[in-house]
């Protein structure tokens, strides 16, 4: 899987997090990418959780890991 393909993702990923609060499921990963198996989405989310997107929670529950990093900029000395 390409590079732009993942990024891609992670651009539909972040959109559907900021509307629902949540990660997609199985069935809602196919209708977001056009699937046509659950297969399909199987091998996106683990493509997303081996780049560190993504991971799975203790009951398999998808979690954002770096899907909303916050890039760091600097530091400000106090004091």
């Amino acid at each position: 899987m390409s590079r732009s393909y993942i990024q891609d993702a992670i651009i539909k990923l972040r959109k559907f997090y900021r509307l629902e609060k949540r990660l997609p499921s199985y069935a809602e990963f196919c209708e977001l990418f056009n699937f046509s198996s659950k297969g399909s989405a199987q091998y996106l989310v683990n493509q997303l959780i081996e780049a560190g997107i993504i991971e799975k929670g203790e009951k398999g529950k998808l979690l954002p890991k770096k899907l909303l990093h916050i890039p760091h900029l600097g530091t400000i000395k106090a004091g």
